[in-house]
């Protein structure tokens, strides 16, 4: 089927090209293989946030008394919190149908995997498009790291975290990059124990190191352990081995359970022709 547009992908900038394109008149296909809205939507900046609010919230309740406001021992209801994230989820996701059904009859939303098979074409779900114009706007999702025995343990992304409804008695962050920390400071302010593992010397290497330090202050300080310069080499049901030694999963007495957190990302195979479109990636 010719079209005039393909738009691969639903995140924050595929659904407003795709609707413009089709209400300047072109006959528009967009395609998706999961969620309508992309990662900010459905898996990272409103359901982040979200929970963000309530984690703040804790937080100021228990740290009001600095303002003269004393109130009784603070209570997390979890599955609370995440029933509310995810009614936040869904009226955004209905928000962007709405969008997409308002463009009208020339917009075309596909559900399933899109895949390159010549110059200018896609397969999804076994039919073929062919389009002048051509946008590639997929995300990426997480990859497990290079962790020897990670693999056995039950390990979290930064999906399946957010689905948890019970608290984890000590989350183990593996990266102090910005979404390790945002998952560090959030349970770390729900109750749980944290500990966030850092291969570089600070969190948030790549900015400044008065901003890094800024907010190593901050964790220290809400009781968040850090083991900055560290690299994980192996992983297992009681220790984790970082390179500068071991880092007990139970200490004595100790009947917690530490869950392990991850976010690097592997960008979404579409089996482009490699003599058609250059890659930098």
């Amino acid at each position: 089927m010719d079209v005039d547009a393909i738009v691969i992908g639903s995140g924050q900038a595929g659904v407003p090209l795709a609707a413009r394109l089709a209400t300047s008149g072109r006959q528009t296909v967009l395609v998706e293989r999961s969620r309508l809205g992309g990662t900010c939507i459905n898996y990272g900046c409103t359901p982040t946030k979200t929970m963000v609010a309530s984690a703040r919230a804790a937080h100021v309740a228990r740290t009001a008394g600095r303002l003269g406001v004393h109130s009784e021992p603070v209570r997390i209801d979890l599955p609370a919190i995440v029933a509310r994230k995810d009614a936040m989820v869904r009226q955004w996701r209905e928000g962007v149908e709405g969008r997409l059904a308002a463009a009208g009859e020339r917009l075309r939303v596909l559900n399933g995997h899109g895949r390159f098979t010549g110059e200018r074409e896609i397969e999804v779900a076994g039919a073929r498009y062919r389009g002048e114009i051509v946008v590639i706007n997929t995300g990426v999702r997480p990859a497990a790291p290079d962790v020897e025995g990670l693999a056995a343990l039950p390990w979290l992304d930064n999906r399946r975290i957010m689905e948890l409804t019970e608290l984890p008695g000590h989350l183990i962050v593996l990266g102090g990059g910005y979404i390790g920390c945002e998952f560090a400071q959030m349970f770390r302010r729900f109750g749980s124990a944290v500990t966030v593992v850092q291969r570089g010397p600070h969190l948030l290497d790549r900015e400044d190191p008065d901003v890094s330090e800024a907010l190593e202050g901050v964790f220290r300080s809400e009781g968040i352990e850090l083991v900055l310069g560290a690299r994980v080499r192996r992983a297992a049901a009681q220790f984790i081995g970082l390179g500068h030694g071991l880092f007990p999963e139970k200490q004595p007495n100790d009947d917690v359970t530490r869950w392990f957190l991850s976010r690097p990302a592997r960008a979404r195979l579409l089996h482009w022709p490699q003599r058609s479109i250059s890659s930098t990636a």
